[in-house]
């Protein structure tokens, strides 16, 4: 997806963080030509608020998750969402995610392209972001722990 994404937005990269590249995915990025455009780091917290801050969207393409710590800290950031409409995904977004079918390649090449060519449908979904992450607090966390806790006594 990133690719066709390229084709259109040469000068667009992806970054990603945390577990390295494999031999084999440099050999994917290296056949599709995009070798160059994707870049690996590791990112402490302070690097990633900037990723986040500095980045387009953020793109979470994935099957399946435990939760998505991810899209909130994105939200937090003011970075707006491109997600799988897979997994916890929608329960934890809602109407603050724009989504495409992880299996649709062209899907998500299109969904990115609105990212950059609608800079009020970014906004919106940086707006959105914003309300919906405030929806999960720690004190919101502690109290539906509390009420978990009183059910079993």
């Amino acid at each position: 997806a990133y690719a066709i994404f390229h084709d259109k937005y040469p000068d667009v990269r992806v970054v990603c963080t945390f577990i390295p590249f494999s031999g084999a995915e440099y050999d994917l990025f290296k056949s599709l030509h995009i070798e160059n455009c994707i870049i690996h780091t590791y990112a402490d917290e302070d690097l990633m608020q900037q990723l986040y801050k500095n980045a387009l969207f953020y793109i979470f393409p994935s099957l399946y998750e435990g939760f998505g710590m991810p899209i909130l800290e994105a939200m937090a950031n003011k970075c707006p969402v491109l997600l799988a409409n897979a997994s916890c995904f929608p329960e934890i977004a809602q109407n603050a995610g724009l989504y495409f079918d992880p299996n649709d390649i062209e899907e998500m090449s299109y969904k990115m392209s609105l990212m950059i060519e609608q800079p009020h449908l970014r906004e919106q979904y940086i707006n959105l972001g914003w309300e919906r992450v405030h929806d999960f607090t720690w004190e919101k966390c502690a109290a539906e722990h509390r009420k978990v806790y009183q059910s079993l006594i």
